[in-house]
């Protein structure tokens, strides 16, 4: 008795905590906070990718002792594909678990334009005057609508990182119907399809094409390769709204829970910051042994990015769980990479045409390596703060501008159905209409409705009183 009695407290203060919540749910009227652990985590992944870019172009390098890790930090791009998940449905799933299922679509895919569009097409124009040459005008059309993933005559042209961002728009376009498959309990079926569409999709496509090393890449770095990565992001952004109690926690996952700890009490001694570090030894071995196994070709081959999804999903979600005062959580959030984060979209889009345009330049290595680093970190810390950042802010004053508009009209309507008669009410236009009462109520009070609406209403008929009240 004592334990159902606990039981149902359990429940009803859950149940009380999620509706204390749901007013601090995401929206997707509103921008996103920022998570600076996750910030920090997009500084390490561009940093990798840059790193990696050197270690394949200048051959020299990879006999350092050090290659085989470096070899595998390409790896970053599916970290990207995994954090884009994560955060994207956020709102979408705190939406939908509340019926708000079609609003905020045009305000979801404004704030996308804005955060990808102004940089990509900023760089689109310099990379082509001034950093490549032989660009068919193909390439340039495919470039600007991201359709260069669709032939192998456009694909991989002009920039050789941007083959991702078409996989990213498929996603975004697709993620309110994407969202829906992770709503509740459905992440515990959707997560194992999504998952075999990927293993499926990777073996099929190298048992096919692992001869044809350019057609290989063509096919592999398609978007159902890396649906798997948006479905485990989508799986921890569900996860994340329960832990913090916007969604009502898992029954299921509070019994097992309960029940590991009390079969075995030593988890209950285990360090707070083991899952974190645990998850952060796991990758760097995966790293390593990717790198020495596969080399810098191995993101043609179907296994590295089906191991990397997963750990790094654990990593994000144990570095999100442990408790704020962590001293490993500091990894993520000291200053350097913090900043290094918040250029890093930036960084990402300029590195590899501003290396390979000095790489031509048969620079001594080492001046090599110094002047593009630095080069790009200059040209991207100014993209960040001339052009990102006041995209990012009209943006959002746009969306502030919106969101007030339909805030005040929500409170006028509500205010005129206070002084409607019972049988008019507002429609979701803002106009009247007549709700369908009985026949003695069609007809409505002069005075209470000429003193309501004098505008609208020009040729009063004369009822009594009694017609206001429903039959």
């Amino acid at each position: 008795m004592s334990r159902r009695k606990t039981r149902l407290q359990a429940r009803e203060l859950a149940s009380k905590t999620v509706r204390s919540n749901k007013e601090l749910g995401p929206s997707l009227n509103k921008p996103l906070k920022e998570i600076p652990e996750i910030t920090g985590m997009r500084g390490y992944a561009s940093q990798g990718v840059i790193l990696f870019h050197f270690f394949v172009i200048a051959s020299i390098l990879r006999s350092l002792s050090f290659s085989s890790i470096v070899l595998s930090w390409d790896a970053g791009v599916d970290f990207f594909f995994v954090l884009s998940g994560f955060l994207l449905s956020i709102p979408f799933l705190a939406s939908r678990s509340y019926g708000r299922t079609r609003s905020g679509l045009k305000e979801y895919y404004l704030k996308r334009v804005f955060r990808i569009l102004p940089v990509y097409y900023l760089s689109l124009v310099i990379v082509v005057i001034f950093l490549t040459h032989g660009v068919t005008f193909e390439q340039i059309i495919a470039n600007i609508f991201f359709a260069q993933n669709f032939s192998p005559s456009t694909f991989n042209s002009i920039n050789g990182v941007n083959w991702t961002l078409a996989i990213e728009e498929i996603f975004y376009a697709t993620l309110p119907l994407f969202s829906y498959f992770f709503i509740g309990k459905r992440w515990v079926y959707s997560l194992p399809v999504f998952a075999a569409i990927s293993i499926l999709y990777r073996y099929n496509v190298f048992s096919i094409y692992h001869t044809q090393p350019g057609v290989l890449e063509f096919y592999m770095w398609q978007y159902p390769s890396f649906i798997f990565n948006y479905a485990i992001g989508a799986t921890l952004a569900n996860w994340y709204l329960r832990r913090n109690g916007v969604l009502p926690p898992l029954a299921t996952w509070r019994k097992i829970s309960g029940s590991l700890k009390y079969r075995f009490p030593i988890l209950e001694t285990f360090p707070h910051y083991l899952p974190m570090l645990g998850s952060i030894l796991l990758l760097i071995a995966t790293q390593y042994w990717i790198g020495s196994t596969y080399g810098f070709i191995n993101n043609v081959y179907p296994l590295p990015g089906l191991l990397f999804a997963p750990e790094y999903g654990a990593l994000l979600y144990f570095t999100l769980t442990s408790p704020a005062s962590s001293i490993l959580r500091r990894i993520f959030t000291n200053r350097p990479t913090l900043f290094a984060g918040k250029i890093s979209y930036s960084v990402y889009l300029w590195h590899l045409p501003i290396l390979l345009a000095l790489y031509a330049m048969k620079l001594p290595l080492p001046v090599w390596i110094i002047s593009t680093y630095a080069v790009v970190m200059l040209v991207a810390t100014l993209t960040y703060l001339f052009v990102e950042k006041p995209f990012l802010k009209l943006r959002n004053k746009i969306l502030h501008e919106r969101a007030s508009a339909s805030k005040k009209k929500e409170t006028t309507q509500s205010e005129l159905r206070m002084q409607l008669p019972i049988n008019f009410d507002i429609d979701s236009k803002g106009d009247l209409k007549q709700s369908k009462l009985s026949a003695n109520c069609l007809e409505i009070s002069a005075k209470s409705l000429a003193s309501s609406f004098p505008l609208i209403v020009s040729n009063p008929l004369s009822c009594p009183p009694s017609c206001l009240r429903p039959k």
